[in-house]
């Protein structure tokens, strides 16, 4: 059974096999599965809820993963996948990737359009890379592109703001501080911003996936999105509170009524907070704010 090419025959742009006390883990070994996917070209004008291209590509590489593992399992590899390990700080140290001022990591062929799948398997697999002692700085030189596109203002010259960042709040399921909700224009879950202005990487030339507010606002299922993004992310807390905020961006005076059931009927306080948000936000003046 040879690992590498398997899951590069599944898919895989790269696999890297690493030593596991290297990384910190109790398995003698992690093996990186880069999947890389075509970024989209920005819509800021569309009136319906944009999901970044990353959630997708990671959702499939998940499922590749997944049965891949399983038929290593039947067998008989000690084998799984190991999400839950936190490897930004495992890339930071791989000599192969660029480190961004936006803290992504770039491939040389793809940039940092690349989803990472983890998989720790007890097995004598050869190590194809070998971290360095410590972490890489960002490799940018003078450009400071990511820091000017940045719609929340989260890339500074000091370093890299969590709480600014547009992707942070979505991923909390809060309500984030007005100033960054009216930001997040029609973005569903993901922003690009800092990737698309970013000169190592390569143009985007994908279509947008749109899913319509009315699916998301009126009765929301996560089953219909979990296919797509995975069910962590299509948490109804999630969800809801950025379409709620979208239709307010968006001008999408159609959804008041949703938004007004929303406000009272809610059992999320996030949910509640952002369809009260929407509903002022669809009463005032649209130029006062920045989307």
């Amino acid at each position: 059974m040879n690992i590498v090419q398997d899951l590069r025959d599944l898919g895989f742009l790269r696999v890297e096999v690493l030593d596991g006390a290297s990384c910190g883990i109790q398995e003698t070994r992690l093996i990186l599965c880069f999947f890389g996917y075509e970024a989209d070209i920005p819509c800021p004008e569309e009136r319906d809820a944009v999901i970044h291209a990353y959630y997708p590509a990671s959702q499939t590489a998940y499922r590749l993963a997944r049965t891949y593992v399983q038929h290593c399992r039947e067998a008989g590899l000690d084998i799984r996948q190991a999400n839950e390990i936190h490897i930004k700080s495992i890339l930071n140290r791989l000599a192969f990737l660029r480190r961004g001022r936006n803290t992504l990591a770039y491939l040389p062929e793809q940039g940092s359009r690349f989803h990472v799948q983890i998989l720790a398997a007890n097995a004598e697999i050869p190590v194809t890379a070998e971290p360095e002692a410590e972490e890489h700085p960002a490799d940018c030189g003078s450009c400071t592109r990511c820091r000017q596109f940045c719609p929340g203002g989260a890339i500074q010259e000091n370093g890299f703001v969590r709480e600014r960042c547009l992707r942070y709040w979505m991923m909390n399921g809060k309500m984030p501080p007005e100033d960054l909700a009216f930001r997040m224009g029609n973005r569903l879950i993901g922003c690009d911003a800092c990737e698309n202005c970013c000169p190592m990487n390569p143009p985007a030339t994908g279509r947008a996936c749109v899913v319509p507010l009315k699916t998301l606002l009126q009765e929301y299922d996560d089953t219909c999105l979990a296919d797509k993004i995975g069910h962590n992310y299509a948490l109804p807390n999630r969800v809801l509170t950025q379409a709620c905020l979208i239709a307010g961006n968006m001008n999408r005076q159609d959804m008041l009524p949703d938004l007004k059931r929303l406000e009272q009927e809610s059992g999320s306080e996030a949910v509640r907070q952002a369809a009260h948000a929407a509903l002022r936000r669809l009463n005032e003046d649209a130029d006062k704010y920045i989307i």
